[in-house]
C-alpha cells in the first residue's frame, strides 16, 4: 500500500505471470484506491495493459486507455472510478486475452505525465487487481488494449 500526497508524476505498475492465470480466459486489470482531496484538477490519466516479453513501451502507450481517477469526473472517457462495497475504489486499466498462459509476465501500468505542475491530492494506492472480465465487461465492448 502507498499513500501520495504532492504528485507530478504517476506511474504504477503490477505484473503478473500469465501461467499463473486460467487460459482461454479475458482478464481485466483493475487499480484500487482511496482519494480523498484533489486540490487541482486532476486530469486524464492512462491505463497501459502489455505482455513484457512481445510489447515495447511506445507501442502499449499508443493502446492506451483513458482514465480519471476522479469519482466527480463526469464525462466522455472509456473509463471512470467506481465505488465498491468495501470502501475502496476501482478503476479498469485494461483488459488482455490469456490464450495459453505462455505469454510470460502481463504488465498493468496507470500512467499520469504532468511535468509543468505539481497537484495536492491524497491518493492511497491498495494495489492492482488482475481478475477474469465479467460477461457485462465483455458485453459493454470495454477495450482490449493489448496484443496477444
Amino acid at each position: 500500500m502507498a499513500e501520495l500526497k504532492y504528485v507530478i508524476y504517476l506511474d504504477i505498475r503490477g505484473k503478473i505471470e500469465t501461467q499463473m492465470l486460467s487460459p482461454k480466459t479475458r482478464y481485466a486489470a483493475y487499480l484500487v484506491y482511496i482519494l480523498e482531496v484533489c486540490i487541482n484538477e486532476l486530469q486524464p490519466t492512462k491505463g497501459i495493459i502489455k505482455f513484457v516479453n512481445l510489447d515495447e513501451d511506445h507501442d502499449a502507450e499508443r493502446r492506451a486507455t483513458t482514465l480519471h481517477l476522479s469519482p466527480w469526473f463526469v464525462g466522455k472517457s472509456q473509463q471512470i472510478a467506481v465505488n465498491r462495497p468495501d470502501g475502496w475504489m476501482e478503476i479498469q486499466l485494461g483488459m488482455f486475452y490469456n490464450d495459453l498462459g505462455d505469454n510470460g509476465p502481463v504488465e498493468a501500468r496507470l500512467l499520469k505525465e504532468e511535468h509543468h505542475k505539481k497537484f495536492m491530492m491524497n491518493l492511497v494506492i491498495q494495489g492492482i487487481e488482475f481478475r477474469p472480465a465479467t460477461n457485462a465487461e465483455k458485453e459493454l465492448g470495454a477495450k482490449e488494449n493489448v496484443r496477444n
